[in-house]
Protein backbone atom coordinates (compact mmCIF):
# COMPACT_ATOMS: atom_id res chain seq x y z
CA UNK A 1 0.00 0.00 0.00
CA UNK A 2 2.91 2.62 0.85
CA UNK A 3 4.72 1.59 -2.50
CA UNK A 4 1.37 2.56 -4.21
CA UNK A 5 1.19 5.76 -2.64
CA UNK A 6 4.69 6.72 -3.07
CA UNK A 7 4.39 5.84 -7.00
CA UNK A 8 1.50 7.79 -7.49
CA UNK A 9 2.98 10.74 -5.27
CA UNK A 10 6.13 10.45 -7.88
CA UNK A 11 3.88 10.68 -11.32
CA UNK A 12 1.57 13.08 -9.49
CA UNK A 13 4.95 15.47 -8.89
CA UNK A 14 5.89 14.78 -12.84
CA UNK A 15 3.00 15.44 -13.82
CA UNK A 16 3.33 18.82 -11.86
CA UNK A 17 6.52 19.62 -13.35
CA UNK A 18 5.50 19.12 -16.73
CA UNK A 19 2.81 21.26 -16.31
CA UNK A 20 5.22 24.04 -14.93
CA UNK A 21 7.70 23.81 -17.26
CA UNK A 22 4.63 24.41 -20.44
CA UNK A 23 3.42 27.46 -18.49
CA UNK A 24 6.76 29.08 -18.02
CA UNK A 25 7.30 28.40 -21.66
CA UNK A 26 4.05 30.83 -22.35
CA UNK A 27 4.99 33.28 -20.07
CA UNK A 28 6.82 37.31 -21.09
CA UNK A 29 10.34 36.59 -20.37
CA UNK A 30 13.25 39.63 -21.27
CA UNK A 31 15.09 39.28 -24.53
CA UNK A 32 18.28 40.07 -25.00
CA UNK A 33 19.95 40.48 -28.39
CA UNK A 34 23.57 38.76 -29.35
CA UNK A 35 26.09 37.95 -31.99
CA UNK A 36 25.02 34.55 -31.94
CA UNK A 37 21.25 35.64 -33.01
CA UNK A 38 23.04 37.92 -35.77
CA UNK A 39 25.47 35.06 -37.09
CA UNK A 40 22.06 33.03 -37.56
CA UNK A 41 20.55 35.27 -39.42
CA UNK A 42 23.14 35.92 -41.86
CA UNK A 43 23.32 32.07 -42.09
CA UNK A 44 19.59 32.18 -43.48
CA UNK A 45 19.43 30.99 -46.81
CA UNK A 46 19.13 33.52 -50.11
CA UNK A 47 15.96 33.23 -52.68
CA UNK A 48 18.66 32.37 -54.79
CA UNK A 49 19.80 29.55 -52.27
CA UNK A 50 16.29 28.27 -51.97
CA UNK A 51 15.84 27.52 -55.62
CA UNK A 52 13.11 29.77 -56.42
CA UNK A 53 11.90 31.19 -59.38
CA UNK A 54 13.48 35.32 -59.04
CA UNK A 55 11.23 37.83 -60.46
CA UNK A 56 11.66 38.90 -64.38
CA UNK A 57 13.45 41.94 -64.87
CA UNK A 58 11.20 44.54 -66.34
CA UNK A 59 11.28 44.65 -70.44
CA UNK A 60 13.52 46.93 -71.96
CA UNK A 61 12.46 48.37 -75.92
CA UNK A 62 16.44 48.04 -77.49
CA UNK A 63 15.91 50.73 -79.60
CA UNK A 64 15.26 53.41 -77.85
CA UNK A 65 17.09 54.41 -74.56
CA UNK A 66 14.94 56.33 -71.68
CA UNK A 67 18.11 57.50 -69.98
CA UNK A 68 20.10 58.97 -72.43
CA UNK A 69 19.43 62.05 -75.22
CA UNK A 70 18.62 60.92 -78.53
CA UNK A 71 21.23 61.77 -81.11
CA UNK A 72 20.16 63.43 -84.50
CA UNK A 73 18.16 60.60 -86.71
CA UNK A 74 16.88 58.82 -83.76
CA UNK A 75 13.48 58.20 -82.14
CA UNK A 76 12.96 60.80 -79.61
CA UNK A 77 9.61 59.12 -77.90
CA UNK A 78 7.28 60.84 -75.67
CA UNK A 79 5.25 57.85 -74.81
CA UNK A 80 5.22 54.77 -74.44
CA UNK A 81 2.16 51.75 -74.88
CA UNK A 82 2.09 48.17 -73.82
CA UNK A 83 1.23 45.08 -75.72
CA UNK A 84 -1.34 42.48 -74.56
CA UNK A 85 0.06 38.81 -73.85
CA UNK A 86 -1.10 37.73 -76.89
CA UNK A 87 0.17 38.99 -79.82
CA UNK A 88 0.24 38.86 -83.59
CA UNK A 89 0.24 40.73 -86.68
CA UNK A 90 -2.62 43.06 -85.49
CA UNK A 91 -0.92 44.23 -82.55
CA UNK A 92 0.91 47.07 -84.43
CA UNK A 93 -2.49 48.17 -85.43
CA UNK A 94 -4.03 47.93 -82.40
CA UNK A 95 -1.78 50.10 -80.30
CA UNK A 96 -1.80 52.61 -83.51
CA UNK A 97 -5.68 52.89 -83.17
CA UNK A 98 -5.51 53.08 -79.02
CA UNK A 99 -3.30 55.58 -78.89
CA UNK A 100 -5.18 57.94 -81.98
CA UNK A 101 -1.78 57.92 -84.30
CA UNK A 102 -1.46 56.18 -88.11
CA UNK A 103 -0.01 53.07 -88.68
CA UNK A 104 2.52 54.91 -90.92
CA UNK A 105 3.12 56.91 -87.74
CA UNK A 106 3.89 54.24 -85.50
CA UNK A 107 6.22 52.50 -88.43
CA UNK A 108 8.39 56.01 -87.99
CA UNK A 109 8.48 55.27 -84.61
CA UNK A 110 9.04 51.59 -84.19
CA UNK A 111 11.37 50.87 -87.44
CA UNK A 112 12.29 47.28 -86.50
CA UNK A 113 8.57 46.07 -86.70
CA UNK A 114 7.73 47.60 -89.79
CA UNK A 115 5.87 46.75 -92.39
CA UNK A 116 4.55 43.59 -90.50
CA UNK A 117 4.93 43.66 -87.25
CA UNK A 118 6.77 40.91 -87.04
CA UNK A 119 8.68 40.28 -84.11
CA UNK A 120 6.56 41.92 -81.97
CA UNK A 121 6.74 40.84 -78.08
CA UNK A 122 3.99 40.58 -75.78
CA UNK A 123 3.78 42.78 -72.36
CA UNK A 124 6.33 45.11 -74.16
CA UNK A 125 6.30 48.76 -74.41
CA UNK A 126 6.72 50.29 -78.19
CA UNK A 127 6.33 53.92 -78.97
CA UNK A 128 3.05 55.83 -79.48
CA UNK A 129 3.97 59.46 -79.96
CA UNK A 130 7.39 61.41 -80.72
CA UNK A 131 9.41 62.79 -83.99
CA UNK A 132 12.63 61.84 -85.39
CA UNK A 133 15.57 63.99 -83.45
CA UNK A 134 16.72 66.50 -86.26
CA UNK A 135 19.85 68.08 -85.69
CA UNK A 136 19.79 70.85 -83.46
CA UNK A 137 21.26 74.54 -84.13
CA UNK A 138 23.55 74.16 -81.28
CA UNK A 139 26.03 76.87 -82.13
CA UNK A 140 22.74 79.17 -83.31
CA UNK A 141 23.53 78.64 -86.83
CA UNK A 142 21.00 77.03 -88.96
CA UNK A 143 19.50 76.24 -92.69
CA UNK A 144 21.17 74.22 -95.44
CA UNK A 145 24.32 75.83 -95.10
CA UNK A 146 24.41 74.02 -91.57
CA UNK A 147 23.26 70.36 -92.34
CA UNK A 148 19.63 71.94 -91.64
CA UNK A 149 20.19 72.18 -88.13
CA UNK A 150 16.74 73.34 -86.63
CA UNK A 151 16.36 76.13 -84.03
CA UNK A 152 13.50 74.86 -82.48
CA UNK A 153 14.79 73.90 -78.69
CA UNK A 154 17.83 76.17 -79.04
CA UNK A 155 18.52 79.20 -76.77
CA UNK A 156 19.53 81.48 -79.60
CA UNK A 157 15.50 81.59 -80.95
CA UNK A 158 13.27 80.13 -82.67
CA UNK A 159 13.34 80.95 -86.13
CA UNK A 160 16.06 80.18 -89.17
CA UNK A 161 16.55 83.53 -90.60
CA UNK A 162 17.24 83.06 -94.32
CA UNK A 163 19.14 86.31 -94.83
CA UNK A 164 21.73 85.49 -92.28
CA UNK A 165 21.48 81.54 -91.25
CA UNK A 166 21.33 82.38 -87.74
CA UNK A 167 18.42 81.95 -85.23
CA UNK A 168 16.63 84.53 -83.57
CA UNK A 169 13.24 85.52 -81.94
CA UNK A 170 12.78 88.95 -83.35
CA UNK A 171 9.56 90.08 -85.54
CA UNK A 172 11.60 89.84 -88.74
CA UNK A 173 13.36 86.52 -87.49
CA UNK A 174 9.98 85.06 -88.04
CA UNK A 175 8.46 87.06 -90.69
CA UNK A 176 6.95 85.42 -93.79
CA UNK A 177 9.17 85.16 -96.76
CA UNK A 178 12.01 85.39 -94.46
CA UNK A 179 11.33 82.75 -91.67
CA UNK A 180 12.85 79.33 -93.02
CA UNK A 181 11.84 76.98 -90.62
CA UNK A 182 11.27 76.80 -86.69
CA UNK A 183 7.69 78.71 -85.32
CA UNK A 184 7.00 79.62 -88.73
CA UNK A 185 5.03 78.25 -91.53
CA UNK A 186 8.57 78.34 -93.52
CA UNK A 187 10.38 77.83 -96.37
CA UNK A 188 7.92 74.56 -97.53
CA UNK A 189 4.87 76.88 -97.59
CA UNK A 190 5.94 80.82 -98.18
CA UNK A 191 9.32 80.87 -100.50
CA UNK A 192 12.40 82.59 -98.73
CA UNK A 193 14.32 83.27 -102.20
CA UNK A 194 11.29 85.06 -104.30
CA UNK A 195 10.97 82.18 -106.26
CA UNK A 196 6.72 80.65 -106.65
CA UNK A 197 4.16 78.92 -108.17
CA UNK A 198 4.28 75.38 -109.83
CA UNK A 199 7.83 75.53 -111.00
CA UNK A 200 9.22 76.07 -107.13
CA UNK A 201 6.76 73.03 -105.49
CA UNK A 202 3.75 76.02 -105.41
CA UNK A 203 5.44 78.49 -103.15
CA UNK A 204 3.75 80.70 -101.98
CA UNK A 205 4.64 84.59 -102.10
CA UNK A 206 4.38 86.72 -99.10
CA UNK A 207 6.40 89.38 -97.01
CA UNK A 208 9.48 91.03 -98.46
CA UNK A 209 8.37 89.29 -102.06
CA UNK A 210 5.35 91.20 -102.53
CA UNK A 211 1.58 89.23 -102.80
CA UNK A 212 1.93 88.11 -106.41
CA UNK A 213 3.62 85.34 -108.12
CA UNK A 214 3.49 85.36 -111.96
CA UNK A 215 3.77 83.45 -114.88
CA UNK A 216 7.71 83.26 -114.92
CA UNK A 217 7.34 81.86 -111.02
CA UNK A 218 8.75 85.40 -109.32
CA UNK A 219 6.81 87.09 -106.79
CA UNK A 220 6.30 90.41 -106.90
CA UNK A 221 3.55 93.76 -107.01
CA UNK A 222 2.04 95.45 -109.78
CA UNK A 223 0.60 94.43 -112.54
CA UNK A 224 3.39 92.56 -113.95
CA UNK A 225 2.77 90.28 -111.35
CA UNK A 226 -0.42 90.59 -110.06
CA UNK A 227 -2.34 91.70 -112.75
CA UNK A 228 -4.80 89.62 -115.13
CA UNK A 229 -3.19 86.99 -117.64
CA UNK A 230 -0.28 87.87 -115.46
CA UNK A 231 -0.69 86.39 -111.98
CA UNK A 232 -0.80 82.41 -111.41
CA UNK A 233 -0.97 82.87 -107.21
CA UNK A 234 -1.28 85.69 -104.91
CA UNK A 235 -3.50 88.45 -104.57
CA UNK A 236 -4.06 88.53 -108.04
CA UNK A 237 -7.23 90.85 -108.12
CA UNK A 238 -5.43 93.36 -106.34
CA UNK A 239 -3.88 94.60 -109.49
CA UNK A 240 -6.84 94.11 -111.86
CA UNK A 241 -9.22 97.15 -111.05
CA UNK A 242 -7.55 100.27 -113.18
CA UNK A 243 -6.90 102.79 -111.06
Amino acid sequence: MKVLRAQSALAFGGLLSVFSSVRAADECVPWTWTWNLRRAAAATPTVAELGATPMPEPTVVPYARKDAEPQPGEVNCRNWGQTYDNVGYWSCSQLATEFGITIEKFWELNPELAPDCEGVQPNTEYCVAGFIEPVRAVDGRCGPDYKNATCIGTEFGQCCNSETWKCGDTEHDCSLGVCYEGQCPGHKIYTTDGNCGYKFNFSQCAGKWGPCCNLEGRCGTGLDFCGEGKCQSGNCTEWNTPA
